[in-house]
């Protein structure tokens, strides 16, 4: 299950992140569970908001367009190549 976890202090004031502890040392925050490659992790890290509500929003919204957006890895979903349409080999 996505938890919530709050970024303290330094160069971001209070702010809240909605997702999942991935990445290989585990320290990413993203839309996804079990991402695998530095490339993935790029395109599904989650939003940083101001207040919780923002944060879980931010969330399902990003996680919605990553399944729409056919630029942003729809096909890798359904089992396409998502390079070979644009001739990117």
């Amino acid at each position: 299950m996505p938890k919530f976890y709050k970024w303290e202090g330094n160069s971001i004031p209070d702010s809240w992140s909605f997702g999942y502890l991935t990445g290989k040392d585990h320290d990413l925050i993203c839309i996804r569970p079990n991402i695998r490659d530095k490339m993935e992790a790029e395109m599904a890290l989650s939003p940083v908001s101001a207040n919780r509500l923002l944060a879980i929003s931010a969330f399902m919204l990003k996680r919605l367009l990553l399944r729409l957006d056919e630029n942003m890895g729809v096909r890798r979903y359904f089992g396409g190549n998502p390079s070979k349409e644009y001739d990117n080999q």
